[in-house]
Protein backbone atom coordinates (compact mmCIF):
# COMPACT_ATOMS: atom_id res chain seq x y z
CA UNK A 1 0.00 0.00 0.00
CA UNK A 2 1.08 3.62 -0.45
CA UNK A 3 3.17 4.95 2.42
CA UNK A 4 0.45 7.28 3.85
CA UNK A 5 -1.86 4.28 4.39
CA UNK A 6 0.63 2.76 6.83
CA UNK A 7 0.36 5.69 9.24
CA UNK A 8 -2.63 6.52 11.43
CA UNK A 9 -3.11 10.09 12.62
CA UNK A 10 -5.05 11.17 15.66
CA UNK A 11 -4.54 7.96 17.60
CA UNK A 12 -3.74 9.86 20.78
CA UNK A 13 -1.04 9.23 23.33
CA UNK A 14 -2.53 6.19 25.07
CA UNK A 15 -4.49 3.16 23.85
CA UNK A 16 -7.08 3.87 26.55
CA UNK A 17 -8.27 6.77 24.35
CA UNK A 18 -9.12 4.30 21.58
CA UNK A 19 -12.30 2.27 21.13
CA UNK A 20 -12.06 -1.52 21.55
CA UNK A 21 -14.49 -3.44 19.32
CA UNK A 22 -15.00 -6.51 17.20
CA UNK A 23 -13.91 -5.99 13.60
CA UNK A 24 -15.93 -7.45 10.74
CA UNK A 25 -14.28 -10.18 8.72
CA UNK A 26 -14.00 -8.22 5.49
CA UNK A 27 -12.19 -5.34 7.16
CA UNK A 28 -9.84 -7.69 9.05
CA UNK A 29 -9.15 -9.58 5.82
CA UNK A 30 -8.26 -6.35 4.01
CA UNK A 31 -5.84 -5.19 6.70
CA UNK A 32 -4.13 -8.57 7.04
CA UNK A 33 -3.90 -9.08 3.28
CA UNK A 34 -2.48 -5.62 2.60
CA UNK A 35 -0.39 -4.80 5.68
CA UNK A 36 0.51 -7.87 7.79
CA UNK A 37 3.91 -9.35 6.96
CA UNK A 38 2.43 -12.80 6.22
CA UNK A 39 -0.18 -11.39 3.79
CA UNK A 40 -2.41 -14.37 4.59
CA UNK A 41 -5.55 -13.53 6.56
CA UNK A 42 -7.23 -16.08 8.79
CA UNK A 43 -10.87 -16.30 7.77
CA UNK A 44 -11.91 -18.64 10.60
CA UNK A 45 -11.37 -16.22 13.45
CA UNK A 46 -12.84 -13.41 15.48
CA UNK A 47 -11.12 -10.08 14.93
CA UNK A 48 -10.74 -7.35 17.54
CA UNK A 49 -9.47 -3.85 17.03
CA UNK A 50 -8.69 -0.48 18.50
CA UNK A 51 -9.99 2.51 16.56
CA UNK A 52 -9.92 6.28 16.77
CA UNK A 53 -13.06 8.37 17.35
CA UNK A 54 -13.46 8.75 13.59
CA UNK A 55 -13.29 4.96 13.05
CA UNK A 56 -9.72 4.66 11.78
CA UNK A 57 -8.35 1.25 12.75
CA UNK A 58 -5.14 1.54 14.79
CA UNK A 59 -4.45 -2.07 15.81
CA UNK A 60 -5.98 -5.47 15.07
CA UNK A 61 -5.70 -9.04 16.36
CA UNK A 62 -7.40 -12.25 15.30
CA UNK A 63 -8.43 -15.15 17.54
CA UNK A 64 -8.71 -18.44 15.64
CA UNK A 65 -9.39 -22.09 16.45
CA UNK A 66 -6.19 -23.77 17.63
CA UNK A 67 -4.59 -25.48 14.64
CA UNK A 68 -0.91 -25.49 15.60
CA UNK A 69 0.11 -29.07 16.45
CA UNK A 70 3.12 -28.02 18.54
CA UNK A 71 0.95 -25.77 20.72
CA UNK A 72 -1.49 -28.65 21.19
CA UNK A 73 1.39 -30.88 22.30
CA UNK A 74 2.58 -28.27 24.79
CA UNK A 75 -0.92 -27.83 26.20
CA UNK A 76 -1.34 -31.59 26.64
CA UNK A 77 2.05 -31.81 28.35
CA UNK A 78 1.08 -28.96 30.67
CA UNK A 79 -2.49 -30.07 31.48
CA UNK A 80 -2.26 -33.86 30.81
CA UNK A 81 -5.52 -33.52 28.82
CA UNK A 82 -6.24 -31.06 26.04
CA UNK A 83 -8.22 -28.23 27.65
CA UNK A 84 -11.52 -27.36 26.04
CA UNK A 85 -12.16 -23.90 24.73
CA UNK A 86 -8.67 -23.15 23.41
CA UNK A 87 -8.07 -20.39 20.85
CA UNK A 88 -4.90 -19.01 19.30
CA UNK A 89 -3.98 -15.43 18.55
CA UNK A 90 -3.16 -16.02 14.90
CA UNK A 91 -2.52 -12.48 13.68
CA UNK A 92 -1.58 -9.15 15.28
CA UNK A 93 -0.94 -5.85 13.55
CA UNK A 94 -0.60 -2.19 14.53
CA UNK A 95 -0.31 0.75 12.20
CA UNK A 96 2.51 3.25 12.51
CA UNK A 97 1.40 6.04 14.81
CA UNK A 98 -0.35 3.67 17.22
CA UNK A 99 0.18 4.78 20.82
CA UNK A 100 2.83 2.94 22.80
CA UNK A 101 1.42 -0.23 24.44
CA UNK A 102 -1.45 -0.47 21.93
CA UNK A 103 -0.80 -4.12 21.20
CA UNK A 104 -0.56 -5.18 24.84
CA UNK A 105 -3.75 -3.23 25.62
CA UNK A 106 -5.51 -4.83 22.63
CA UNK A 107 -4.37 -8.33 23.64
CA UNK A 108 -5.63 -7.81 27.18
CA UNK A 109 -9.03 -6.62 25.98
CA UNK A 110 -9.26 -9.40 23.37
CA UNK A 111 -8.48 -12.04 26.03
CA UNK A 112 -11.28 -10.63 28.18
CA UNK A 113 -13.70 -10.70 25.23
CA UNK A 114 -12.68 -14.28 24.45
CA UNK A 115 -13.34 -15.35 28.07
CA UNK A 116 -16.88 -13.99 27.63
CA UNK A 117 -17.14 -16.25 24.55
CA UNK A 118 -16.23 -19.30 26.69
CA UNK A 119 -12.54 -19.49 25.86
CA UNK A 120 -10.59 -21.06 28.72
CA UNK A 121 -7.09 -20.94 27.24
CA UNK A 122 -5.75 -18.32 24.85
CA UNK A 123 -2.35 -19.15 23.34
CA UNK A 124 -0.06 -17.88 20.62
CA UNK A 125 3.47 -18.21 19.31
CA UNK A 126 6.25 -15.69 18.78
CA UNK A 127 8.85 -16.01 16.04
CA UNK A 128 12.13 -14.46 17.22
CA UNK A 129 13.54 -14.95 13.70
CA UNK A 130 11.32 -12.04 12.66
CA UNK A 131 12.60 -9.88 15.52
CA UNK A 132 9.58 -10.47 17.75
CA UNK A 133 10.27 -10.68 21.49
CA UNK A 134 6.87 -11.32 23.06
CA UNK A 135 7.08 -8.09 25.10
CA UNK A 136 3.45 -7.16 24.31
CA UNK A 137 2.25 -10.54 25.53
CA UNK A 138 4.23 -10.31 28.77
CA UNK A 139 2.95 -6.76 29.32
CA UNK A 140 -0.64 -7.98 29.07
CA UNK A 141 -0.15 -10.80 31.59
CA UNK A 142 0.61 -13.77 29.34
CA UNK A 143 2.87 -16.59 30.58
CA UNK A 144 5.34 -18.69 28.65
CA UNK A 145 3.93 -22.14 27.86
CA UNK A 146 7.02 -23.51 26.19
CA UNK A 147 9.98 -22.90 23.97
CA UNK A 148 10.85 -24.53 20.68
CA UNK A 149 14.43 -23.92 19.62
CA UNK A 150 15.27 -24.00 15.93
CA UNK A 151 12.40 -23.07 13.64
CA UNK A 152 12.21 -25.08 10.42
CA UNK A 153 10.81 -23.56 7.22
Amino acid sequence: PPKPEWFVRGAGSTPRQLHFHEVDGARAHDVMKRFHYLRSPRMDGRAYGLSTDNGRLVALCVSSPLDVPRLCEMLVAHYRDMPLGVRVVSRVFAFEGAPINSISYLLSRAARAERHQGVTDFVTYVNPNMGFTGASYRASGWRLLGDEPGTTY
